[in-house]
């Protein structure tokens, strides 16, 4: 009798252990997160015509917004999408906080271990700019404007339920190139931004 007892113990381990990794490790192949975002350092160039037109300003703290969505084609890789708004400003030239909506591809590698999830993303695609119209410089440009925004990001996730978990990104580099049309579209003036980014918020599987 105890040897039966021992033996189907045993197998209810066995038929719960699996059921308790996927928990751990978040379960859904499906992962959907929002949060915030903070970049610091860094610089913003413009690179206006003629020479000496490259002038860098050191960039303020930029706070933001974002939404991700994370699916797993394979057990160490996923894609997906990210949308991020923000708002930037600079030490001289640019003191009034101005506006950037990307829209990115998301990839990332991962590794799953106990309740936690350890990653690396890449993002890429389009971004939208509007220059704040209250700032002595941006006046003279046309709005809104097209471009591309870049990032790399580690970062982790911890589960502390089946469906529901903390993300964290720190030392993530984020980057924007666009380019704005002075009023009456007699040039252009391209724009470079690129800080080091801080991420948190949470991640829900449905």
């Amino acid at each position: 009798m105890l040897r039966f007892l021992i033996l189907l113990f045993v197998a209810a381990l066995m038929t719960i252990g699996p059921a308790r990794v996927s928990a751990q490790q978040g379960g859904a192949d499906l992962r959907i997160g929002v949060g915030g975002v903070l970049d610091f350092a860094g610089e913003v160039e413009a690179d206006f015509p003629g020479p000496g037109g490259s002038p860098d300003d050191d960039l303020k703290l930029t706070p933001g917004l974002r939404a991700h969505l994370d699916y797993d084609i394979h057990r160490y890789v996923s894609i997906g999408g990210l949308v991020r708004a923000s708002w930037w400003e600079s030490d001289d030239d640019w003191a009034d906080r101005s506006f950037l909506m990307d829209i990115m591809l998301r990839v990332a590698g991962h590794y799953d271990w106990r309740d936690f999830r350890f990653y690396l993303a890449l993002t890429l695609g389009p971004t939208i700019s509007v220059i704040n119209d209250d700032d002595a410089i941006g006046d003279f440009f046309d709005n809104p404007a097209a471009g591309v925004a870049a990032g790399l990001s580690p970062g982790a996730e911890w589960w502390f339920s089946r469906r529901a978990a903390l993300f964290l990104e720190m030392f993530g580099w984020n980057g924007h190139y666009f380019s704005h049309e002075f009023e009456g579209g007699s040039s252009d003036v391209d724009f470079s931004l690129n800080q080091v980014s801080w991420q948190l918020g949470f991640v829900f599987a449905p």
